[in-house]
């Protein structure tokens, strides 16, 4: 029957909430927005497949955590993609190749969710949920970053074949449903949950010569395709099972109580020669993951040995029901094995509910990935709340797909999904919004440049950069205490209020990239102390009042100081600002630095301070005959004196301390300065 007026509102609501959920997610994981690079897991593919150009192939060189089809696809890819030109980049041939038959068995599962959905429940169904399957974002992510679909199209092909035996009571259908499956397990062991479903369906609905074929096909299809491998180097066959089985737990509750929070590690590929290595691991597969596998395995079956009519839409609900089951025990879990879990979702109800749960199901996997396994790698509360998270979602598909295979009403209505969604986003947002705010703190101990951040945390200002590296490295552990700001090489920095420390690596690059923003600097702040810490130079420029300048007589030869400026009266412990206008008379054929004196009554100094004049950005080798330069410096006083003092200038060589000497000697008395005790 056609669609109603109502259906197709219903249709154009979901199709726009799919079209902006998928736009919203790619920002969250792509670069250089978000933290995925291009094509991801195919580089590491790659890597290995590169073993050809040395005659090493898999399973007869070297073993493999994946059963022999996909790795075998990969070599075939991999030699083909030699024919494509490498332009500018070396890994495109392959991606290119790649990319391009994955998308052949993604097209096969678009086409196969629609076949499903329409032998469930009618052709309308069938291109709905065909429509939702093209416009999650999941399966468009995971065909760019990893190889699901290769897998996911033989499961589904094995549970159309048996929904087709199962209607016609076909015996060579159930046969070709067995050998798609028997081919899936030999792409990856996922496939093969749904064998033992589909012959328990036919077998319960009397159809007890094409449920012994089906499972009979599976195995032949597995063996011949594993007895080639066996036979030829049966060493490195062994190693890539024991890889998978005694690979250790990862993103699951068992994951959780080793107190391990992060992603499934594996092998790299100069290692996998050896076929100690598959099972050489600090971390191996916990025993209880065996026996949990095995009962949900009775709990699934035994629940599907009630079930009294068999129909196609009970078939692919059993079939969601095992893979809820499979993902509820299994030792590991990855962000990309969330295809299986829509699949089902999609063809039995490719309406409110099912992208309801699409989109749960997606906002927890974000979350898990690359929030909880990447930006936020340090913080395992976000991981384990998204793995709790997602078995809540598990054990709600589970009363689902239960419900559906016994005729019972769901308990949870449709028009729950919104507010559920809600508060699982609420939820999962605190979560996430607390591991920002705590980052800074569990991050520190482990940072490099960390006693210069514990540094800048006990000062006020803000902290400059002109370095991007170091300025995203270091604002996220700034925050807090100092604002930060970006300098761009090419544009005038706009200075904030206040101080400003000037931050950059204390190298010569650093300091290369420094000087046009330390001369805008040493224009308009005051130049005070300098620290070098972990490797970066910290320079605070002070933000003080700058005093009215006077004329002055001093006379150094080549240099006459002719006007200058400082408060007539500060506190003790406070910093002075200084302003000097030198006189250029000659060249001067040195670089010299500028000192500054508080000395008391008897000519003793009470403060000093050295720097070069304007900050290092005008060295006095660059000044001209006949140039006035305008010079800012600061001096610091010390907290426990106070009285009237003298001020005195100067200018020396910093190598060899020699003053520049005039007629009245090689020191200029500025005034006088009145301290007052704080």
């Amino acid at each position: 029957m056609s669609l109603t007026a109502a259906q197709r509102r219903t249709g154009w609501l979901l199709l726009l909430v799919s079209f902006f959920a998928l736009r919203l997610g790619l920002p969250l994981v792509l670069r250089p927005v978000g933290y995925i690079a291009d094509w991801s897991d195919y580089f590491f593919f790659e890597d290995w497949a590169r073993f050809t150009d040395r005659g090493l192939y898999p399973y007869l060189d070297f073993w493999m955590e994946h059963p022999p089809l996909f790795p075998w696809l990969v070599v075939g890819v991999y030699r083909l993609s030699a024919l494509v030109p490498v332009w500018d980049n070396p890994r495109f041939g392959f991606t290119l190749v790649f990319s391009t038959v994955l998308l052949l068995f993604e097209l096969g599962n678009l086409l196969l969710i629609g076949r499903l959905a329409t032998r469930v429940a009618g052709p309308d169904r069938g291109l709905l949920a065909g429509w939702l399957w093209a416009l999650l974002f999941p399966p468009v992510f995971y065909w760019a970053a990893g190889f699901e679909g290769y897998p996911l199209f033989f499961l589904l092909l094995s549970l159309l074949l048996a929904v087709v035996a199962l209607e016609r009571g076909s015996s060579g259908w159930a046969v070709l449903a067995g050998l798609a499956a028997g081919v899936g397990v030999m792409v990856k062991v996922i496939p093969g949950v749904v064998a033992p479903v589909a012959a328990l369906a036919l077998w319960r609905q009397g159809q007890r010569r094409a449920a012994l074929l089906l499972a009979g096909g599976t195995l032949l299809a597995a063996g011949l395709i594993a007895l080639p491998f066996a036979l030829a180097n049966p060493t490195m066959a062994r190693a890539s099972v024991m890889s998978i089985l005694a690979r250790g737990s990862w993103e699951t509750v068992w994951a959780l109580a080793e107190g391990y929070y992060s992603g499934g590690a594996v092998a790299q590929p100069e290692t996998r020669l050896d076929p100690a290595t598959a099972v050489g691991g600090d971390r191996s597969a916990p025993p209880a993951t065996v026996l949990a596998l095995a009962l949900a395995g009775m709990v699934g079956g035994a629940a599907l040995l009630g079930v009294r009519r068999w129909q196609p839409r009970a078939l692919v609900a059993a079939g969601g029901l095992a893979l809820s089951l499979f993902f509820l025990v299994a030792k590991g879990y990855s962000p990309q094995f969330l295809v299986y879990l829509l699949a089902p979702v999609v063809v039995l109800w490719p309406g409110a509910r099912g992208i309801g749960y699409a989109l749960l199901l997606s906002g927890v996997n974000l979350v898990e990935y690359p929030l909880a396994l990447l930006l936020f790698a340090d913080q395992p509360a976000v991981l384990g709340a998204a793995v709790l998270a997602r078995m809540v979602l598990l054990l709600a598909l589970v009363v689902e797909y239960s419900c559906v295979l016994f005729g019972r009403p769901s308990p949870f209505p449709a028009r729950l999904a919104l507010p559920a969604g809600g508060a699982l986003a609420v939820l999962l947002s605190g979560v996430v919004l607390s591991a920002t705010v705590t980052a800074a703190t569990t991050r520190l101990p482990t940072e490099s440049a960390a006693a210069a951040v514990t540094f800048l945390h006990a000062h006020q200002g803000t902290a400059l950069f002109s370095d991007r590296g170091l300025y995203d490295r270091l604002t996220p552990l700034l925050r807090g205490s100092l604002a930060t700001r970006l300098v761009l090489p090419d544009l005038p920095p706009r200075l904030p209020q206040g101080d400003i420390w000037e931050v950059y690596i204390d190298s010569e690059e650093g300091r290369r990239t420094a000087p046009g923003v330390r001369a805008v600097l040493a224009q308009e702040r005051f130049p005070a102390e300098s620290e070098v810490l972990a490797g970066l130079r910290l320079t605070r420029f002070a933000a003080l009042p700058v005093p009215p300048v006077r004329a002055l007589a001093g006379d150094l030869g080549a240099v006459r100081l002719s006007g200058g400026a400082f408060p007539e009266a500060t506190r003790a412990g406070a910093l002075v600002p200084v302003v000097l206008e030198w006189q250029v008379v000659t060249p001067l054929p040195a670089e010299l630095s500028v000192f500054l004196h508080v000395v008391d009554g008897q000519g003793r100094i009470v403060a000093q301070r050295d720097a070069p004049p304007l900050a290092g950005t005008r060295p006095t080798t660059s000044w001209q005959p006949g140039e006035t330069v305008r010079d800012r410096q600061s001096i610091p006083l010390p907290a426990d004196r106070a009285g009237r003092f003298r001020l005195l200038a100067g200018l020396y060589q910093p190598a060899s301390g020699q003053r520049l000497a005039g007629p009245a000697g090689d020191s200029l008395e500025l005034g006088t300065l009145e301290v007052i005790a704080g």
